[in-house]
């Protein structure tokens, strides 16, 4: 299954294709061998650090080129810096794979590390910790992983400790860069629509004649054995408490990986044990264990969060019995469920050619790309006492580290006052999309794609705004969460483990305007998940048992949720936006006093008025032929009728609110996250696609904000426009997140932004590169069968019709400068911009 061609180049390189025809995509990764545990004292994070220097351009790719060639040509990209790694991508329209080419060559050896840019986005990474900091999770994480970790450099955070990140050079940085950025040091993967011997002959064009660096020194000295328990208590500012605790394993291409990686699946999941004993027991809102798999001794981590009231000490004596529970080994059936999720999860991390690549980089970092092609066999010769020896070797007490997080006060305050490049149409899979409308009015399409034996579904049930009451906002989201927690045929328990017992997955969400459902399976076992789909939309019961404890669990992920400042500033702007009683006011959900309000009654009611048929819409996408689908959804859906006339789905159209700014001060936080919105656009306006390119101009990596907030200030890691259209008139904001000392500077340049945009018509250049990226990124959405499904239902939903998916790169390529400029003065008000600012507010 996962052939890969292997290539090495005179200079050390060495190159991994692995060929899938099945969309116009591919996807071009370089990974170097190089990471945090590269680092030494002093200069913790400079992988990091690099990994931003790496993009600030070249003699060739002057700063801001690089994401605005790749966007140019509808293509997207970034990069990442791991423990043992770090890797830049660009995944293109397949034509278009040798920009990637050209540019990762070129910063291979002429990355300019200007020194006034280093300054610059010293602040930048600052920012990005900053932002982290405001999470007290990730304290506790890389506090037990400093202590779990005593001489390894696996001990300190990847993002590096701020003392040095304050102190590295832009000399540092160049060392660092000249010693590690070389081609022996690195390893390219090209995935997806090219020929291996294409793909040989291309990276070799562009990178064979780099000249061979010196075998980089790594000084990694091994971790020794630990010799007894060790333990930690944090006390930071949140709203519940914590527990984690990491256990010492092998690296990734020891043997015992794999069981694991069983061990861990057994664990997880709605039927794993920990779910059982922490959730379902009303002790923690989420429980939880991870394998991390690193190229030298990783960890097992297993957390969890208290509910609201529970002592932590309880928490952590219920995660213990059950870690020490799996040293007795694991039942047939546990064991056999463990293994089809693994098996089932692999085959979906394939699905598109972006994972592929990933993946095999992955694994050619921490161990070989070859341990991928045995990876489905070794999943399949692990036994239940092997899982019992691995967890009976490594899970013992002498070899574990244990943190608290105690909450230590609550988390948040009182509200105060010329062309571009021709991309081509998508054209993938096996044939049209098939449509048929059932005898109930439901409306099936179903696209075959044979590249993996995997099927996906993604469906609709459409709502709108009158289907929720003023005073049960929310219900829609509260109703979905219960239909997987008992039906007429099944338990909450026995639902959990059929879909996870062969490896499927099966997901039902609310929103205003529709209820969302998906699945994913492998092909045997498609029809076996969609009749699991249909027992739970068709047939819930409503436990009342399940309904208290939902609500419960909720309420406390509520709490988990306000210990985020941009959490607490989302649902603030929503609610001055729009208005009592409009639906749009609990797009990000209900809050306290909603929840508490509904009853079971109030769901049960909800279900039976606004579950229809006819007004519901099915996609499936994947190795199964399109009669034989829709004929599976018949049998699914069997005896779903519509009674009675269906409701209106219609949104109530909405003023703009007052303008103004409301902070919250969240002491503890590090970072200040700041909201600014005002009401925006529905989906189906004439000159949406007008709107979608005035977004992608101002927004995303290299666009007018990005540039003028990050690039050109260095205030901000981060910085977006954005907009939610659906049946009614969804919001259109910018978000970022920085120091509270350029607050109001940031501010300046976002509203010198929105006005400039209505003003000044836009170049043909950035008009090109706007289109280009928006019509890449439409064809790569569809590499995988997710991303087809869900285009395909969305454009059934709002009536787009079912060649949408290949007109819509042509309505977009047919917005002119007029029509962006017409759509920023139609729908952007900076003067009506309502700003919320949350998190550490003052400076």
């Amino acid at each position: 299954m996962m052939k890969v061609v292997e290539h090495t180049f005179e200079n050390g390189l060495k190159l991994l294709v692995r060929e899938d025809r099945s969309a116009p995509v591919a996807s071009f990764w370089l990974f170097y061998r190089v990471g945090a545990a590269d680092e030494r004292p002093g200069i913790t994070g400079i992988s990091h650090y690099l990994e931003h220097m790496v993009f600030k351009g070249t003699e060739r790719f002057k700063k801001g080129d690089i994401p605005n060639l790749v966007r140019g040509n509808g293509g997207v990209l970034n990069g990442q810096t791991s423990f043992d790694y770090t890797l830049y991508f660009e995944t293109l329209p397949s034509d278009r794979i040798e920009v990637a080419l050209q540019i990762e060559s070129d910063r291979m050896v002429n990355c300019l590390i200007d020194p006034r840019e280093v300054e610059l986005e010293r602040t930048v990474v600052l920012s990005e910790l900053e932002g982290a900091e405001n999470d007290p999770l990730f304290h506790l994480h890389i506090t037990v992983q400093s202590i779990a970790y005593q001489v390894h450099p696996y001990r300190w955070p990847v993002i590096g400790w701020r003392c040095d990140l304050e102190r590295i050079t832009r000399d540092d940085l160049w060392q660092y860069y000249r010693r590690f950025y070389v081609p022996n040091n690195a390893v390219a993967v090209i995935a997806g629509d090219i020929d291996p011997g294409r793909a040989i002959e291309l990276v070799g064009r562009y990178f064979g004649d780099l000249p061979r660096g010196e075998e980089p020194e790594r000084a990694r000295p091994p971790e020794p054995p630990q010799m007894g328990e060790r333990r930690v208590k944090l006390h930071k500012r949140s709203n519940l408490a914590h527990v984690l605790i990491a256990y010492h394993i092998p690296e990734a291409s020891h043997p015992d990986i794999y069981p694991l990686l069983v061990l861990e699946s057994a664990m997880n999941g709605r039927s794993g044990r920990l779910y059982k004993a922490l959730v379902e027991k009303e002790l923690a809102t989420t429980a939880w264990a991870s394998v991390r798999m690193l190229r030298e001794p990783g960890l097992i981590l297993f957390g969890a969060t208290a509910k609201e009231g529970v002592p932590i000490e309880r928490v952590e004596e219920a995660l213990l019995k059950e870690i020490e529970g799996i040293r007795e080994g694991l039942s047939e059936a546990e064991l056999e469920r463990a293994k089809n999720l693994r098996e089932s999860g692999f085959l979906l991390s394939m699905d598109s050619v972006s994972s592929q690549a990933r993946m095999i980089g992955f694994y050619e970092m921490v161990s070989s790309y070859k341990q991928l092609e045995e990876y489905l066999d070794k999943l399949k010769e692990v036994r239940a006492e092997d899982v019992a020896r691995v967890a009976g070797r490594y899970l013992t007490e002498r070899n574990r580290t244990v943190g608290w997080l105690v909450p230590e006060g609550g988390a948040s305050g009182a509200v105060s006052g010329g062309a571009g490049p021709e991309i081509a149409s998508w054209s993938g899979g096996d044939g049209e999309p098939a449509r048929e409308v059932l005898e109930n009015g439901m409306v099936v399409i179903a696209k075959r794609n044979p590249a993996l034996p995997i099927v996906q579904v993604r469906g609709a049930i459409k709502l709108g705004g009158r289907a929720e009451p003023p005073e049960l906002g929310g219900i829609s989201e509260f109703t979905a969460q219960l239909l997987m927690r008992g039906t007429e045929n099944r338990s909450a328990i026995r639902i959990a483990e059929e879909i996870e017992s062969i490896g499927s997955s099966v997901n039902i969400w609310g929103g205003i305007d529709s209820v969302g459902f998906g699945l994913s399976s492998t092909s045997r076992n498609f029809e076996k998940t969609l009749e699991i789909l249909a027992d739970c939309l068709l047939n819930p019961t409503f436990p009342e048992e399940e309904v208290e404890k939902i609500r419960s669990l909720d309420l406390s992920r509520l709490k988990r949720e306000m210990d985020i400042p941009g959490n607490v500033a989302e649902r603030l702007l929503y609610k001055l936006i729009y208005p009592e009683g409009h639906p749009y006011r609990y797009i990000p959900g209900y809050d306290e006093e909603t929840l508490t309000r509904m009853r079971r009654e109030d769901l049960v009611s909800f279900h039976s008025r606004f579950y229809r048929p006819d007004m519901t819409v099915i996609a499936v996408v994947g190795d199964v032929d399109p009669r034989e689908a829709i004929d599976a959804v018949v049998r699914a859906f069997e005896g779903w009728r519509a009674e009675g006339e269906p409701h209106d789905p219609t949104i109530p159209p909405v003023d703009f609110a007052e303008s103004g700014r409301h902070e919250i001060p969240m002491p503890d936080k590090s970072q200040t996250d700041i909201l600014l919105g005002h009401k925006g656009i529905k989906r189906n306006i004439p000159d949406y696609h007008a709107f979608s390119v005035l977004n992608e101009i101002l927004s995303g990596f290299g666009g007018r904000l990005f540039t003028a907030v990050r690039d050109e200030q260095g205030l901000v890691y981060g910085v977006r426009s954005w907009y939610v259209a659906g049946l009614g008139e969804g919001p259109f904001g910018v978000g970022l997140g920085t120091n509270p000392k350029n607050v109001g500077k940031a501010l300046r340049i976002i509203e010198r932004e929105l006005k400039r945009i209505k003003e000044e018509p836009v170049s043909d250049e950035e008009l090109d590169r706007a289109k280009n990226a928006l019509r890449g990124r439409f064809i790569l959405s569809m590499e995988t069968n997710w991303g087809v499904a869900h285009k395909l239902a969305m454009a059934e939903f709002f009536g787009l019709g079912l060649d949408y998916i290949r007109k819509a790169p042509e309505l977009i390529a047919a917005v002119g400068r007029e029509d962006v400029i017409e759509a920023a003065r139609k729908y952007i008000h900076p003067e009506k911009l309502i700003t919320v600012i949350a998190g550490a507010v003052g400076g």
